[in-house]
């Protein structure tokens, strides 16, 4: 009984979060990249995030040259 409690629990947890998206930016070297990024949670309810895409350099982003957008 116990441990079918557990898994519905676990089962109506996952089920109330949504994932949303975001952009984030990140740094490599003297560079910053522009990344269309999922955050969502895992079966165990940890927060998680995973990349979608990755848009460019910043810099293309915002002239308007990444061919991503």
């Amino acid at each position: 009984m116990t441990r079918y409690f557990v898994v519905s629990i676990a089962t109506v947890c996952s089920r109330r979060y949504s994932s949303d998206m975001f952009v984030k930016l990140t740094t490599s070297g003297p560079r910053q990249y522009v990344k269309l990024v999922e955050a969502y949670r895992d079966n165990a309810g940890i927060a998680r995030q995973r990349i979608i895409a990755t848009l460019g350099r910043l810099e293309a982003v915002r002239a308007g040259k990444a061919d991503s957008l």
